[in-house]
């Protein structure tokens, strides 16, 4: 999926709290925080902020500037979910779909587009030029976990919208 041979990712990943160890230990040297707040949210915070402070480059994008943007390189402005369309499950495993409100205010951009950008400017584009609206990503997420543990192949867009959500499988 998106141009990346099981090769390019030959282990499985580890937990948020072993990223910070690995972090802790210049096995990783960078971090793109995504809607994550760990120098509040984690445990052990004053570890958590010493890992932060120490990488070589860290990008956030998020809604606000919180206490882990500010160990932040670079930061990206999210929109809010007033401002989002998309599907989010819960822990239940009830898928949500999220209706716009308004516009996205100022420089601010749905994650979703944030992603996109930043393959263009990584030299990925090619695998997401795509993807130009929140049912495009859904129907790429379905294909995406088709046939595996998670498979939402089955939640289309269209059925999500006209039962007002529905569940995991």
């Amino acid at each position: 999926v998106w141009g990346i041979s099981p090769e390019e990712m030959p282990e499985a990943g580890v937990s948020a709290y072993e990223m910070f160890e690995l972090m802790e230990k210049k096995t990783i040297r960078g971090l793109y925080l995504l809607c994550s707040n760990p120098a509040v949210s984690a445990p052990n915070q004053n570890y958590v902020r010493a890992v932060l402070k120490d990488l070589d480059f860290m990008v956030c994008s998020d809604l606000y500037l919180s206490e882990s943007a500010e160990f932040a390189d670079v930061v990206l402005p999210s929109s809010s979910w007033s401002e989002d369309e998309g599907t989010v499950t819960n822990l239940e495993g009830r898928i949500i779909k999220i209706n716009k409100a308004q516009e996205p205010v100022g420089e601010s951009k749905p994650d979703w587009l944030i992603e996109v950008e930043l393959a263009e400017r990584l030299g990925r584009g090619q695998y997401f030029r795509h993807l130009k609206t929140a049912k495009d990503v859904a129907d790429e997420f379905r294909l995406a976990t088709k046939g595996g543990y998670a498979d939402y192949y089955g939640a289309t867009w269209e059925k999500i919208d006209r039962q007002n959500g529905g569940f995991s499988p």
